[in-house]
């Protein structure tokens, strides 16, 4: 490979290496109040969805709850979005969400109630 052919190897994958987004996560707590005794519980496997907006239309990425409500959503890119929970339990369902933003390289905590 010549000399030149080289340098424009490497100038195009120093170019493309800085066009990447950073890459960030999502993570928190989710509860609900219950809809006869209006006591709050952890929403345990509740389904979590992250969208590009609150449209709901452009899903991003979803993970389900672990057994005391906790979530965690990873590799995701900078920017504002809608997360939104659903669960049933027993004969009752609960949903919910809120906007969420995400900025370069950390971890963004949001905790939130559905009813």
């Amino acid at each position: 490979m010549s000399a030149s052919k080289l340098s424009l190897f490497v100038l195009l994958t120093i170019i493309l290496a800085s066009c990447q987004k950073e890459k960030s996560s999502v993570y928190g707590n989710v509860t609900y109040i219950h809809s006869y005794f209006k006591t709050e519980y952890q929403a345990d496997h509740a389904h979590i969805r992250l969208y590009e907006d609150e449209s709901m239309t452009t899903l991003v990425a979803e993970t389900d709850c672990d057994n005391i409500g906790n979530y965690f959503l990873k590799d995701v890119g900078n920017g504002d979005y809608y997360i939104h929970a659903d669960v049933t339990l027993s004969k009752y369902s609960y949903a919910g969400g809120q906007k969420v933003s995400v900025a370069s390289s950390s971890n963004a905590k949001y905790n939130f109630v559905i009813r």
